[in-house]
């Protein structure tokens, strides 16, 4: 029926969200664990996440660097 499909299609696009979100987190977990220092920007070159050994290194926070203006 209509409503079973919906239901199918509903559980599968919560299952992708639920992945997509562990991909995320795992990948957060890895920049923050990694002995690299770790920038990511936005295409206009702000920083959009900061890692904690690029803390350690700058003395600025990640609260501090996240939306400043790399460049």
């Amino acid at each position: 029926t209509l409503n079973e499909e919906l239901m199918v299609i509903t559980d599968k696009a919560r299952a992708n969200e639920a992945l997509a979100q562990r991909g995320k987190l795992y990948a957060e977990e890895l920049i923050e664990a990694s002995n690299a220092l770790i920038v990511i920007l936005d295409k206009k070159g702000k920083i959009v996440s900061f890692n904690k050994q690029l803390e350690d290194v700058t003395g600025y926070s990640k609260a501090e660097a996240i939306g400043q203006n790399w460049f």
